[in-house]
């Protein structure tokens, strides 16, 4: 049985174990020839002149130009004249190279050479392509009654999302009006324009609809793209319809019945299930933690039900029960 020269174990009729510590064996062996053996050298910190110990091989000694003894030293290091001589090279104005924009022709910024190549600071922003065709398309129901006028580079895909927003938000009159139907509309491609011009055909066609009478839902006169009253406010007069139309109307109270409590479909607990709780807290004393849990709501929720916040009918109906 022999041992392996690079760890120890006893191998087989091998001088090593395996291929690893053959290959770490044979690159000291020819490292130490090469190099030289590991020893330890005094050195001197530059910074703040301690001596200190490390350990380097005998040939490759000293491998650096000046040694410190901790981080805090290196990082007080004073640069040296000829590192701040390229420092102000780099920085000097006539270093730099103007970016002019292909497409307006002015200046956008400026950058530094650093080895010969450019790094841009500012990224310009490509416009979008005024030649770019675009469609202006129309929603009819029954076919021939046209509805709505709008624009669009992928109109199929527009028509899905009409229906989905309509579904969704059910606000706007081509909303309700689409939410109406019993089938959805037809989608038809009036004229193909480009991003130049596409807001004045989208004018034209919509008050080239009103002239011959159709009853468009649309709620501009167009041109405005998807956010059609975005930077707008409404005229005074319009404040003032608004006002006189509110003025004295209230809601009945059978459609605030219809909303509050159980009846709401946004309520989390029944009549009955409140009345249990406000028992559970104040004749069993049950904490607000096990009421939560057994009624898997938050407890948060459970005080404002037992302070009278949430469902105060039912919570004043109690107290005048239980006092």
């Amino acid at each position: 049985m022999n041992k392996c020269l690079n760890c120890g174990i006893e191998t087989a009729n091998n001088k090593f174990c395996s291929i690893s510590c053959q290959n770490k064996f044979q690159n000291t062996e020819k490292s130490n020839v090469k190099f030289g053996l590991f020893k330890e050298f005094t050195v001197k910190c530059e910074r703040c002149g301690k001596e200190y110990i490390v350990n380097e091989r005998e040939k490759l000694f000293p491998q650096k130009e000046k040694y410190f003894c901790s981080r805090g030293c290196a990082n007080k290091r004073v640069p040296s004249e000829e590192t701040k001589e390229k420092i102000r090279k780099t920085l000097t104005k006539d270093n730099t190279i103007k970016i002019v924009c292909k497409q307006c022709n002015k200046e956008c910024g400026t950058t530094f050479k650093n080895n010969n190549k450019i790094k841009p600071e500012i990224k310009i922003k490509k416009e979008k392509d005024i030649n770019k065709i675009t469609f202006i398309y129309s929603l009819e129901y029954p076919v021939g009654n046209v509805r709505y006028i709008g624009k669009s580079d992928f109109p199929q895909k527009r028509l899905k999302d009409h229906i989905k927003e309509a579904k969704q938000r059910n606000k706007s009159h081509k909303d309700k009006w689409i939410n109406s139907l019993c089938e959805f509309p037809t989608l038809k491609i009036i004229e193909q324009t480009t991003y130049e011009h596409w807001q004045d055909r989208e004018k034209c066609w919509i008050k080239y609809y009103k002239d011959k009478g159709f009853n468009l839902v649309n709620g501009t006169d167009g041109g405005e793209g998807s956010n059609g009253f975005l930077g707008r406010t409404h005229t005074i007069e319009n404040r003032k319809k608004f006002s006189e139309n509110k003025l004295g109307k209230t809601t009945p109270q059978e459609i605030k019945d219809k909303i509050s409590g159980e009846n709401n479909g946004k309520c989390k607990l029944k009549d009955c299930e409140v009345i249990d709780i406000f028992n559970m807290y104040y004749n069993e004393h049950k904490t607000p933690k096990e009421i939560s849990e057994k009624y898997n709501i938050n407890k948060k929720y459970v005080y404002h039900l037992i302070s009278g916040r949430k469902r105060k009918q039912i919570f004043n109906e109690f107290n005048d029960v239980t006092h």
